[in-house]
């Protein structure tokens, strides 16, 4: 998206100085007709179908009231159904069929349809800090380690899943963790595994 100095609204032009422009999808807005849309924030982030839904519809009737132009709305409409989208996908990912068999039971693999892998990098500092509190092993800092590592492994294989999602598969199997160290404060966390379409017995 690339921003504009005019506004789609009400077609003024936006001075840097006391109006700011604000991009959705493929309108600009300047700062003076974003504020009548009391309340409605670009970058919110839903956690749920149902209150996504109900800013929809009022920001939806808000534009029409305010007689905004439709291309302006559709943008709204656009921007709200990335929104939902990524909920939906947050849900398939958290209820993704996953093993670290070759197999799944109670269902039947109809395809294979390749290796995915998901990568995340830790550092930088990672391990000097974590020499540096090796004496404690036992105490509160190295519960933060595990957990760092743990978010880590979390975030690596969620991302192997979207891109099984992506070819297609509704389950990953044979699914392997590895840890690697690249530099001296640097630690990379690698998922893999075999994206699949699969049907229950």
């Amino acid at each position: 998206m690339v921003e504009k100095n005019v506004c789609d609204v009400c077609q003024k032009k936006i001075k840097r100085i006391n109006n700011i422009a604000y991009v959705l999808e493929n309108s600009t807005i300047c700062s003076y007709c974003y504020e009548k849309l009391e309340g409605f924030k670009i970058i919110k982030k839903y956690q749920d179908i149902d209150s996504l839904e109900k800013d929809r519809k009022k920001y939806t009737d808000m534009m029409y009231r305010l007689e905004y132009p439709q291309k302006v709305i559709d943008d709204l409409q656009i921007h709200f159904n990335k929104k939902k989208n990524q909920i939906l996908n947050i849900s398939e990912i958290d209820h993704y069929l996953v093993t670290t068999s070759s197999t799944l039971e109670g269902y039947v693999i109809d395809e294979y349809l390749g290796v995915v892998s998901g990568h995340v990098v830790i550092g930088p500092g990672f391990f000097s800090s974590f020499n540096a509190t090796m004496a404690d092993w036992t105490g509160s800092e190295a519960d933060i380690y595990t957990d760092k590592l743990d978010t880590a492994q979390i975030i690596a294989q969620k991302r192997a899943i979207q891109k099984a999602i992506q070819l297609g598969g509704n389950a990953l199997i044979a699914i392997d963790i590895e840890h690697t160290t690249f530099f001296r404060d640097l630690m990379g966390v690698v998922v893999t595994g075999t994206s699949v379409k699969v049907h229950k017995e």
